[in-house]
Formats: C-alpha cells, sequence, structure tokens
C-alpha cells in the first residue's frame, strides 16, 4: 500500500515510517532467513526505528494493522 512510507531506504542509524492514516500499527523487521530481528509499535500511523545496530545488509519489513491486517511489506537496506 501506499498509504505507508518506509524512509530512507536505504538507512543507516532509523528508519522512519509514517501513514496517511491515524491508526496504530506494528512493524516488524526480519533477516532475510526469516528471523525477527526488531519489533516496534507505531502510534497513530507515525514511528522511528533504531537500526544501528542491525549488520550492514537486506532486511525484509511488514506493516500490521492491530487487526492483524498486513498494510504494507517490503525490503530495507541497511549501510554503515
Amino acid at each position: 500500500s501506499t498509504d505507508w512510507n518506509v524512509f530512507p531506504n536505504p538507512a543507516t542509524d532509523m528508519v522512519n515510517i509514517t501513514s496517511t492514516f491515524n491508526q496504530a500499527a506494528t512493524i516488524e523487521i526480519l533477516d532475510v532467513t526469516g528471523k525477527q530481528v526488531k519489533f516496534e509499535n507505531i502510534a497513530a500511523g507515525n514511528a522511528s526505528v533504531q537500526i544501528d545496530d542491525l549488520v550492514e545488509g537486506v532486511y525484509l519489513y511488514q506493516i500490521k494493522t492491530l487487526k492483524g491486517e498486513i498494510a504494507r511489506t517490503g525490503k530495507l537496506m541497511v549501510n554503515p
């Protein structure tokens, strides 16, 4: 969905999540093996997630509404 934005991408220390909806959600960041490396709550459609502890590489993310519906998925590049 284009209603959710994840930026910057590629990112180095923090990634921002914004939405045109004013609703709470969650973001899950997974490594390429599918292991969860981050899980954060998104309050009112906006959040910032620290990623400076992740190693350089490609990650997958999934944003879900509190009803469990997948709102957006994508790839996230992490650079040092």
